[in-house]
């Protein structure tokens, strides 16, 4: 019996590595691009002349946006605040066009999901257990005599 469990206990890692990994579905800029316009254009109710001035302001957005494989870890200060101010500038650059482009109740719906579709990205892309009191009570302050 203690035979059967250890070559079991064996093989079983040997079967985990044997499965292939699956490889992930990568969509081009242009296929990301079309799926965008498509998603605001079934949650906003776009007509086709809104439709095809959104797709030119994202197109044009997303030609400026730095590559991923630019970023450097080893950032100053200023540098980092100047990457941050440029970064709110382009961000009330499209929301100036949008509100252009998208009547007063598509614009307010557009800048409600903002929010969410960021939080959303961030939540993502965030670790378990980065920050200190993640999934627990913050300490309490203690009163200093």
């Amino acid at each position: 019996m203690k035979t059967t469990y250890f070559l079991f206990a064996l093989a079983l890692p040997l079967m985990v590595l044997a499965q292939a990994p699956q490889p992930k579905e990568v969509l081009t800029k242009k296929q990301r691009l079309e799926l965008h316009v498509k998603k605001m254009q079934l949650a906003l109710d776009l007509s086709e002349n809104q439709m095809a001035s959104v797709r030119t302001v994202l197109e044009k957005h997303q030609a400026e946006r730095p590559k991923r494989g630019e970023k450097t870890t080893q950032l100053s200060s200023d540098e980092r605040y100047e990457m941050r101010m440029q970064r709110m500038d382009t961000q009330l650059a499209l929301q100036k066009e949008m509100k252009s482009i998208l009547n007063d109740a598509q614009y307010a719906q557009w800048k409600e999901r903002m929010p969410r579709k960021r939080i959303a990205e961030r939540s993502r892309h965030k670790s378990k257990g980065m920050y200190r009191n993640e999934g627990r009570n913050p300490a309490p302050k203690r009163k200093r005599n």
